[in-house]
């Protein structure tokens, strides 16, 4: 049995955003976060969480605006003017988090294969209120200034947008909709087109919040702009917010106000690997890590 040193992370904790305590990961890395509660206070009633595609959509690189009726195979962006080039057999990965819970399902285009039937099965695999193509404003989380970081809320042009149910028990997450060739190739057109969105993913336009909730922005590089990886979320007293290998737990009392908290990860402790000899003279790796938490 062989033993290795790896390192895991403390992290120093303000609190003038309500934090409690926060929890770091072996993955930590040195740096800051930023938790942005709202400016404007809490929501005043339930909101759904909105999500629209990186670009909106054509269907002859005219500037047609796409329709359910439009073939798969025959989508462009409405910037550009260039294909997306989806072709039959393509497969297109449809995933994501709904009030914690994984959603995935793979959507197989046809020759006959239209907009209609891909937005479908978005809808049904994240149960979304509805899925659609929307030009103008769509309706996004009232008291969003932290959500302003990440999208133009309500500024859409042609886009795919999905809507999902309200209360924040049913936060759509980690959206991802991709797509391969029949050979597995990535269709790097359709998505940057869908997918390419300015903080790694589709852009978020509306949260998920339950009536009392903060929208706060979760901001990893501390930049106060959006940036891959940073996420807007629907928090109160007592929540939970994952960021990165950052877990921050909000205070139960002190969410009274709007505020900015940064978590500075800081010092570091030890922790173990182990590892235990396999079948075959392979080895399996058990990672255990120390997880510390400063209140």
């Amino acid at each position: 049995m062989s033993q290795s040193s790896k390192s895991a992370t403390t992290v120093n904790s303000a609190t003038s955003a309500g934090i409690d305590n926060v929890v770091a990961s072996a993955g930590a890395q040195a740096g800051s976060t930023t938790i942005n509660l709202d400016a404007g206070g809490a929501v005043g009633a339930d909101t759904a969480g909105v999500w629209k595609s990186s670009v909106g959509l054509d269907a002859d690189g005219a500037a047609t605006a796409a329709t359910g009726a439009t073939l798969m195979t025959s989508l462009f962006r409405n910037d550009t003017s260039a294909s997306l080039g989806v072709q039959s057999g393509d497969e297109i990965t449809i995933s994501g988090v709904v009030g914690g819970v994984v959603k995935n399902a793979v959507f197989v285009v046809e020759d006959t294969s239209t907009l209609t039937d891909f937005m479908s099965t978005v809808q049904n695999t994240l149960g979304a209120q509805s899925v659609a193509v929307a030009t103008g404003a769509v309706a996004a989380t009232a008291n969003s200034e932290g959500l302003d970081d990440l999208a133009a809320a309500g500024a859409v042009a042609d886009d795919l947008v999905i809507t999902g149910q309200t209360g924040s028990t049913n936060d759509i997450t980690s959206l991802s909709i991709t797509a391969v060739s029949s050979e597995g190739i990535s269709r790097a057109a359709f998505d940057s087109a869908i997918n390419g969105g300015v903080n790694g993913g589709l852009d978020q336009i509306g949260v998920a919040a339950t009536s009392g909730d903060f929208v706060a922005h979760v901001d990893l590089g501390d930049t106060g702009a959006a940036a891959a990886g940073d996420s807007a979320v629907a928090v109160r007293a007592n929540a939970v917010v994952k960021a990165s290998d950052l877990t921050i737990t909000m205070a139960a009392t002190g969410l009274t106000t709007a505020g900015e908290a940064t978590v500075t990860v800081g010092s570091q402790d030890n922790s173990a690997s182990i590892q235990i000899g396999a079948n075959e003279g392979q080895t399996t790796d058990i990672l255990l890590t120390i997880w510390v938490q400063q209140h």
